[in-house]
């Protein structure tokens, strides 16, 4: 007895002890590598506080169990550490508490301390045979890529990877996706197949932060922006403490302090504190670790919770492989893997709390349910439409849970109501912050039957989008929002690819749900068809019913891409069901052939979204250097003014830690800026010595900084510049710097 309370006592006294020397690390009381160490040292320990609660509620396969245990800490750290900076400031002593709260759970000790195992089931699928000689092909193929990679590897201005990396580089991603395919459906052990798809998924995700040198999309810099402006210590607005003057808002017609509803400030704090915590413990750039952090988790972590949520969903070991693999055909789950942004950050953690209430409606385990309740709670704090869709999902596993019990007839009137109440969440929330809105015009039947031909034609390529490389593009689920592809290799031009393709896909997942909905499919599959039928109720008054930002509905591609996948998965096995039935010369259709042809047209299609994007602007290695460079010019004038292109300026943005934000000018709802934007656009065509005061008067600044590029301007526009500011200040690669006041024009 005294040394099992010894023993918890010490585990009571763990976090003090940790938050000690984190604190020790973070004030950089020790310097050299004892912060590195203390890192290591915090996260094994961390990692085994979980283990038992994760034993106890998700309950996965033992191998599995630290791997899974460390994400869950990870994630637990970055929700508890976020909250100082929500409603305060980031402080040395508050990061270190909050981080060694997670410890605590150290004292919990499961009752079910053995794991549930999956039994190696022999499969009828199983009819391919995988040499050896294929599996080195395999990682000599994987290892190839990689350098085709790094070859390609570029700081210039690129819309798309594919511009810059050797074509060859997708016909290696051709046959690596066949060789993962038929290693599913052959014989080779469930955990080996699993190894070559986390290698693969490494592969797939590694095109975006190898080949940009400096990083990729705008989010990027606006995020390392606000983490070096909380490196300063000042209080981030809106906060609870610290402001002279609490914000306030008013939301139907209550008024409540402004960072409470603020979904933008705690969406991002988790990995605002991540990504700060990581940069303060390895000396590593907030740059690199932002360049890295998502990606590095993504590869393993994805394939580790969708195989285990495969198991409420197959009993055949090789379909459960299946569905671990096809999520990474949608391009969405493609390239959100390889970028961090709080988007995909979120969408990680959301696997755990859609595991869980899997897990509840399959078995009606009670403590997955509490685990999935408390993961709502925190998500608060957390990716806020993740909270939305954590409630949405919960509130129809506990629905679904309770029909399975009673299965009376009203219960299917009760899961239609319940349906369409909860598809309205979304827009109506939009409606009440603002973020989009109802308008007669867009409700009429005319505009609604539009609207279901525009989503139809979105969804199956049936017509291209406009786009303007400023986002990644959504409408597809599948596809970048770019009809054309834009490959070098010659198979995968054709225009109707992404059209045929997408309706197989697409129309493969409509006989999945068809499936659902009339044969007697468990549980989890009735839950994951109500939801995606949510989803894409929200998503389509949204984006078609509504005008506006479309804030909320404009980040369910990730959700929607997951459970399109699932239901496409339902169907190819429904569909392989029915054909291995069909007898010639009454002998069954060989399940050989069957595999063969679907491995053949999964493969291309992977190949082919994979090849469609990003096709995205991005801040090149030079305007960074540039913005830097205009930083320790102009960071002691009291007002600023820097015209130039949007891109760069968020470059500007990151490098002054949010000191300018848009050049100075003045910034409007979505970070629309007229001013600027007309001012930049005119003087790439006609710079005239009117323009260059306009853009002073705007931002009442005394002296302003011009940035221009060789690709906004020709040489007689440089040479009309030269005649009214003079030869450049600075040149950086392509990029032209001048610095003028009222006194030099």
């Amino acid at each position: 007895m005294k040394s099992c309370r010894d023993s918890r006592l010490f585990l009571f006294l763990l976090p003090f002890i940790v938050g000690v020397f984190l604190y020790i690390s973070l004030a950089e009381i020790i310097s050299g590598p004892f912060s590195f160490f203390v890192l290591i040292g915090f996260l094994i320990i961390g990692t085994l506080s979980m283990r038992d609660v994760v034993c106890d509620t998700l309950n996965p396969e033992k191998l599995f169990i630290l791997p899974i245990s460390f994400a869950l800490f990870v994630f637990l750290i970055s929700i508890l550490g976020g909250i100082p900076i929500i409603f305060y400031r980031l402080e040395i002593v508050t990061e270190s508490i909050f981080l060694s709260l997670p410890l605590f759970l150290g004292l919990y000790r499961s009752k079910r301390i053995r794991p549930l195992r999956s039994v190696q089931n022999k499969s009828k699928w199983s009819v391919l045979r995988a040499p050896k000689k294929m599996l080195i092909a395999f990682f000599a193929l994987a290892f190839l890529f990689i350098v085709l990679l790094l070859i390609g590897k570029t700081g210039a201005h690129v819309l798309t990877p594919w511009n810059v990396v050797h074509p060859f580089a997708l016909w290696v991603v051709l046959i690596l996706t066949i060789i993962v395919l038929w290693s599913i459906f052959s014989p080779m052990k469930r955990h080996g197949v699993l190894v070559l798809l986390i290698v693969y998924s490494f592969v797939l995700h590694a095109y975006i932060p190898i080949t940009y040198d400096g990083g990729f999309g705008g989010d990027r810099w606006r995020h390392i922006a606000s983490e070096k402006y909380l490196l300063t210590g000042e209080v981030y607005t809106p906060s609870l403490i610290g402001e002279k003057e609490i914000p306030l808002k008013t939301i139907a017609g209550v008024t409540v302090p402004e960072v409470f509803i603020a979904g933008n400030k705690s969406s991002y704090a988790p990995q605002w504190i991540l990504t700060i915590f990581t940069h303060q413990m390895t000396g590593i750039s907030l740059e690199g670790v932002d360049q890295w952090l998502v990606p590095l988790v993504w590869f393993w972590l994805i394939i580790l919770c969708v195989y285990e949520i495969s198991r409420f969903l197959f009993q055949d070991q090789r379909w459960r492989l299946f569905l671990t693999f096809i999520p990474i055909t949608f391009f969405p789950y493609q390239v959100y893997g390889g970028i961090t942004i709080p988007v995909g950050f979120g969408q990680l953690s959301f696997l755990f709390i859609l595991w869980a209430w899997l897990r509840y409606v399959s078995i009606g385990d009670k403590k997955s349910k509490y685990f999935g309740l408390i993961a709502i709670l925190l998500g608060y704090f957390h990716y806020i439409l993740h909270f939305l869709l954590s409630i949405i999902l919960a509130i129809l596993a506990l629905i679904q849970r309770s029909i399975s019990k009673r299965k009376k007839s009203i219960d299917a009137i009760i899961l239609i109501v319940s349906i369409v109440l909860l598809a309205a969440l979304i827009p109506l929330l939009e409606q009440v912050f603002g973020l989009s809105w109802f308008t007669e015009s867009l409700a009429s039947p005319e505009s609604i039957f539009q609207g279901l031909a525009d989503a139809f034609g979105r969804i199956t390529n049936l017509v291209g989008y406009t786009h303007y490389g400023s986002h990644i593009g959504q409408g597809n689920f599948l596809y970048e929002a770019s009809r054309l592809p834009t490959s070098r290799v010659s198979f995968l031009r054709w225009p109707y690819w992404p059209l045929a393709i997408s309706l197989i896909i697409y129309g493969t997942s409509a006989i999945g749900f068809w499936s659902v909905l009339r044969k007697k499919a468990n549980e989890a599959w009735r839950c994951v068809s109500a939801f995606l039928v949510v989803l894409s109720l929200s998503y389509f008054v949204s984006w078609f019913v509504m005008d506006g930002y479309r804030t909320l509905a404009r980040r369910l591609d990730l959700s929607i891409a997951l459970f399109v996948s699932f239901l496409f998965v339902y169907g190819c096995y429904s569909i392989m069901g029915q054909m291995s039935k069909i007898t010639v010369v009454n002998k069954v259709a060989p399940s050989k052939m069957l595999i063969v042809l679907m491995i053949a047209g999964v493969s291309f299609a992977t190949t082919s979204t994979f090849a469609s994007g990003p096709i995205l602007d991005r801040v090149t290695k030079s305007e960074y250097l540039a913005s830097q460079y205009i930083w320790e010019k102009i960071q002691n004038d009291t007002e600023y003014c820097v015209v130039a292109n949007t891109w760069p300026l968020l470059g500007l943005e990151a490098a002054s830690g949010r000191t300018i934000i848009g050049g100075g000018f003045p910034v409007y709802k979505e970070y629309a800026q007229p001013e600027r934007v007309k001012i930049f656009e005119t003087l790439s065509k006609y710079p005239t010595q009117e323009l260059f005061l306009q853009a002073l008067s705007a931002t009442e600044a005394q002296r302003c900084v011009y940035m221009t590029e060789f690709r906004f301007i020709n040489s007689r526009v440089l040479a009309e510049t030269e005649n009214l500011l003079g030869p450049p200040e600075k040149q950086i690669g392509e990029v032209f710097i001048w610095i003028y006041d009222r006194f030099t024009i």
